[in-house]
């Protein structure tokens, strides 16, 4: 029978799924397509796989793999690497509800917690801020990447920020001013005070 010649190649080599050493050479899956022991180990087993579920590679087959078929054929330690692979695979697909631990070698994932604004690992004990995925503790965001920056930068921002007078409305800078308190900027000619920096609403 043809069909049956058909199902009893390996997709991967092309040779029958039996080859030297029989049946014990051979995996049948619950499709019924045969594989070498020696091709479906390197392919499930040691293959970089990115795409899941895994699909039979017999043609015209589109039959997802069965777990079962995958623990009866696959070694132990292939088979925790494949779970490590599909877990990955699924957090890199929905990282809209989940993350990897940001902890050094810690494995775990967290729930992306829509309604806080943190989130815990599943592993360790490191709590993570859902907006910059780091753990920050007490700190606000802000706080955080400020405290995050080298010390010239940081100096540079107090300067910018703090230290560096501004229109009120356009925030246009200005160096100083002599005489009135009643200032109005070059650049969009708002009307504020030059103490308090207020707007005074006029144009």
């Amino acid at each position: 029978d043809v069909s049956n010649d058909q199902d009893s190649l390996c997709p991967v080599c092309f040779c029958p799924a039996e080859g030297n050493g029989g049946e014990e050479n051979a995996v049948f899956l619950s499709c019924n397509h045969g594989y070498c022991r020696d091709c479906f180990n390197a392919w499930v087993g040691e293959g970089e796989i990115r795409d899941f579920p895994l699909i039979c590679l017999s043609e015209g087959c589109n039959m997802a793999m069965e777990m079962t078929d995958i623990r009866k054929y696959l070694p132990s330690s292939s088979l925790l690497n494949l779970i490590k692979l599909s877990v990955e695979n699924y957090v890199r697909n929905n990282s809209n509800k989940f993350r990897f631990c940001v902890s050094p070698m810690c494995p775990g994932i967290h729930k992306i917690n829509c309604g806080s604004r943190l989130s815990y690992c599943s592993t360790c004990p490191i709590v993570i801020c859902n907006q910059c995925n780091v753990d920050h503790g007490d700190f606000s965001c802000e706080e955080y990447k400020l405290a995050s920056q080298p010390p010239d930068r940081r100096r540079m921002q107090i300067v910018d920020e703090i230290l560096t007078l501004r229109c009120p409305r356009c925030k246009q800078a200005f160096l100083d001013f002599d005489g009135c308190f009643a200032l109005k900027c070059n650049v969009c000619s708002c009307g504020f005070c030059g103490w308090g920096l207020e707007d005074c609403g006029k144009k």
